[in-house]
């Protein structure tokens, strides 16, 4: 992750577009975590390990259906602090019932607050203030 003047650029992984992020545990310890950053997806979305890993009881978010390419999976919704972009968030993150479903940086409470530019060019990902 380099920086110049308040711009933070991402380096793909290969072709693809991957954001190495933290998110606290319930002892408030932090998990590395490494996703796609999808503009086409609304929301956050981690696996059922994830959520395990980061001690939430999966069951007890809001329960919520998550529509793809690959079809319909269960997920559920909690609120999550991550550290990205070397910003600390409280987000609403969806965790599927599945370990297939891949990690997405969706666009809720990420988007809004970055200016964020895909340079497939270059093969990085900028995030400004």
């Amino acid at each position: 992750l380099g920086t110049i003047d308040d711009v933070y650029k991402v380096p793909y992984t290969g072709n693809d577009p991957l954001l190495e992020f933290l998110s606290k545990d319930k002892d408030n310890h932090w998990i590395k975590f490494i996703a796609y950053i999808d503009s086409g997806a609304f929301m956050t979305i981690l696996t059922k390990n994830d959520a395990s890993d980061l001690g939430i009881d999966l069951t007890k978010g809001k329960k919520l259906d998550l529509h793809g390419v690959g079809g319909t999976v269960l997920a559920y919704v909690h609120k999550v602090e991550i550290r990205i972009v070397n910003e600390i968030i409280k987000l609403e993150i969806a965790f599927s019932t599945s370990n297939e479903t891949p990690r997405l940086i969706g666009r809720s409470g990420i988007f809004d607050k970055f200016k964020i530019c895909f340079n497939d060019k270059v093969k990085n990902v900028s995030f400004s203030s």
